[in-house]
């Protein structure tokens, strides 16, 4: 046992507690975070650059983010704490998480379950929003942790579920608010590609970002042999619940293009009479 008053090499990463507090006044309601300014300053580059400049945040020790939502931040000061991504529930308030977590979803699903300690059970809005969180506070290391939150290697071996696909608000939502280079954006590709079914019809894709389209295209067609065996493409078709009505003329039961038969799938006809008669002809 150390003698008093020595120092105790194995507490040095608590020294933060003898550093002064800072107010952090957060969304709308100017919900109050108060926290250490060496730790928050350690774990955000942001707050480093606000509290020990010239700013005038670094003489009130207080800073305002007005547009951040609470619940987001309440998860980041748990993490900058306690190293995990865990959600606490506000002691004043009787919410839950979910009712929390849905106002910050894109688009309201069926059905939502999660485990506020747990954040691989979390939305993949709640993933994508803590990262673009994390890319503003500019904390590396939070946005690591955060995308990490996927499990992606259980994810990948539980097989992919809708709800590991990004829904097209969700697209547009990382896309305007990341920059062009951003991990968070391969990722929402990739989840795209490897996760949806494209049962849908065309017009489904048409308001996404064109630079997301060219890379879910790209990767989609860099996956697949130039010709498929007969078996893999029947279970493509199933798998992606084709029939002719939503196959845009896709042959249902061979690897064939559209104008191996007759070039007449291009053609404009009136009717449906006529298409058939010329299609007969070809």
């Amino acid at each position: 046992m150390p003698p008093s008053g020595s120092r105790h090499k194995g507490a040095s990463h608590l020294s933060y507690v003898h550093s002064p507090t800072v107010t952090v006044c957060v969304g709308i309601e100017k919900t109050k975070f108060c926290v250490h300014k060496e730790l928050i300053c350690n774990k955000s580059t942001f707050f480093d650059k606000a509290l020990n400049g010239s700013f005038v945040e670094a003489k009130s020790l207080t800073v305002r983010l007005e547009h951040i939502s609470v619940p987001l931040f309440s998860i980041f000061v748990s993490w900058a704490y306690g190293g995990r991504l865990i959600y606490v529930l506000p002691s004043e308030g009787n919410t839950t998480a979910v009712e929390d977590f849905l106002p910050l979803l894109c688009q309201t699903p069926a059905s939502l379950e999660v485990d506020q300690d747990d954040a691989s059970t979390w939305p993949l809005d709640i993933i994508a929003k803590l990262y673009i969180l994390g890319d503003y506070l500019d904390s590396q290391q939070f946005k690591n942790n955060v995308i990490s939150a996927i499990d992606g290697p259980f994810t990948w071996n539980r097989g992919l579920n809708d709800a590991d696909v990004p829904t097209n608000a969700l697209v547009k939502f990382v896309y305007e608010n990341t920059p062009s280079k951003a991990p968070l954006r391969d990722l929402m590709v990739d989840l795209m590609v490897y996760g949806q079914t494209w049962g849908q019809p065309t017009e489904t894709w048409e308001d996404l970002p064109p630079e997301f389209m060219a890379k879910v295209m790209s990767s989609l067609g860099r996956r697949l042999p130039w010709k498929q065996c007969s078996g893999c493409y029947s279970r493509a078709i199933a798998r992606n619940s084709l029939s002719d009505a939503n196959a845009d003329g896709m042959h249902l039961t061979d690897d064939r293009a559209p104008f191996a038969d007759s070039e007449c799938f291009y053609h404009e006809h009136e009717t449906k009479e006529e298409r058939d008669e010329c299609h007969q002809e070809g």
